[in-house]
């Protein structure tokens, strides 16, 4: 029988700040990620990175035997995420915070899509940094600044710190963790090594500015640490199922959008690109891809999954055809990329740029390489043929993509 000892918060406290139920906290006792005492706001980071490991696909069980197999331990990877933010669940709910804030609930849902929050329960438990954010835009629509100006301006400090963090993390692993790595250096010291530079990225200035940095870093030292521990994991002869499909890039661009600008004053123009921006992100943010950069009238897309990609061009078109907007057509392309500052390269990349081109409105042309990632789908496929595509040696093979 499990002994209970005095702690810093009961199970029902600290199953509440972690988001997750009892019976979750004292599964992670018995499996002995978590001591059976002494909850504290480490610990509740600690689930909170078990939460995402599980989501990763890789259950708390085999957590807990790769790290009695190898040279990692859970006190290290607590202090690779041991940061001053921490991730807790508030005692209240979305529906309750935002009628305390008075934000209209499009701002709230677009905020939640630019942070990468998909579920739509008013009722769930809202994040403590979500609270403090939207907090800081309703101060911001007190001052008298409109919630449109407010949620561009959260936009673009969101975009621009999250390309921050990952162009960070980026150089970390090119010139730190993997020179490291093919040294010979063990896991443990490279994460103790990470541990002692980490705190260098925790000090930058102003409210909004300070959670933004928070929450990406936080995600950028997520994926390094997962590159670490999946390589331990490899290394003990521990596997889990995961699908091995390659990344997926695709470019959108409205259709004689150069002709429509002769016929359009400046004003009505910058309407349509702001339009055009709002559709973008919002449906890249429902179908888990991310916006690489956008190009005035098109904007180029990165998606870890192809058939994310196809079926967000799909969105993309129906959606362009309900609005006064020129009809997008959309390039698919999936495989290897050079990943540089945040930004791809590459011959995939390049090929997409040039399907794209060869697109007629409406339509979301993909390679032989989307095709063959996609697996059972609810996509269906007409095949175009072999096509030369203007700076792009050789023949593509391309396709015609339909909602099935």
């Amino acid at each position: 029988m499990r002994s209970v000892m005095a702690v810093t918060m009961t199970v029902d406290e600290f199953a509440s700040k972690a988001g997750v139920s009892n019976e979750h906290v004292l599964h992670l006792v018995d499996l002995g990620l978590l001591p059976e005492h002494d909850w504290d706001d480490r610990l509740v980071s600690r689930i909170r990175f078990i939460v995402q490991i599980e989501e990763s696909g890789i259950q708390p069980a085999v957590l807990a035997q790769a790290l009695r197999s190898s040279e990692l331990d859970i006190e290290q990877l607590d202090a690779a995420l041991a940061r001053p933010h921490r991730v807790v669940m508030l005692d209240q709910s979305l529906a309750d915070l935002v009628a305390t804030l008075g934000l209209s609930d499009a701002l709230v849902t677009d905020v939640r899509l630019a942070l990468g929050e998909r579920a739509s329960d008013d009722e769930a438990s809202v994040r403590e940094d979500d609270a403090l954010l939207l907090g800081v835009l309703a101060e911001l629509v007190e001052l008298g600044v409109p919630e449109p100006v407010a949620l561009r301006m959260f936009r673009n400090t969101a975009d621009s710190l999250r390309r921050v963090a990952v162009s960070a993390s980026e150089m970390w692993e090119e010139g730190v963790r993997q020179p490291l790595v093919d040294s010979g250096t063990s896991y443990g010291e490279i994460l103790g090594a990470q541990n002692r530079n980490g705190a260098r990225f925790q000090e930058l200035g102003d409210r909004l500015v300070q959670l933004l940095w928070n929450r990406y870093l936080d995600d950028a030292i997520f994926s390094g640490t997962m590159v670490l521990l999946e390589r331990a994991l490899g290394e003990v002869g521990v596997e889990w199922d995961r699908a091995l499909v390659p990344p997926a890039v695709a470019f959108v661009d409205l259709t004689a959008f150069t002709h429509r600008t002769g016929t359009r004053g400046e004003g009505a123009i910058a309407t349509d690109v702001d339009q055009f921006s709002n559709l973008v992100r919002r449906t890249v943010a429902l179908h888990h891809g991310t916006i690489v950069k956008m190009l005035g009238d098109g904007a180029m897309l990165h998606f870890k999954q192809p058939a994310d990609a196809v079926r967000c061009g799909l969105a993309l078109v129906a959606t362009t055809d309900t609005t006064a907007l020129p009809r997008a057509r959309v390039g698919v392309n999936a495989g290897p990329m050079i990943v540089r500052d945040v930004d791809y390269f590459g011959d995939t990349v390049n090929i997409a740029a040039r399907v794209v081109d060869y697109a007629r409105p409406g339509e979301v042309l993909v390679t032989q390489e989307v095709v063959d990632a996609m697996g059972d789908t609810d996509v269906a496929f007409s095949e175009v043929g072999e096509v030369s595509l203007k700076g792009v040696d050789g023949l593509v093979h391309l396709f015609v993509a339909a909602a099935g």
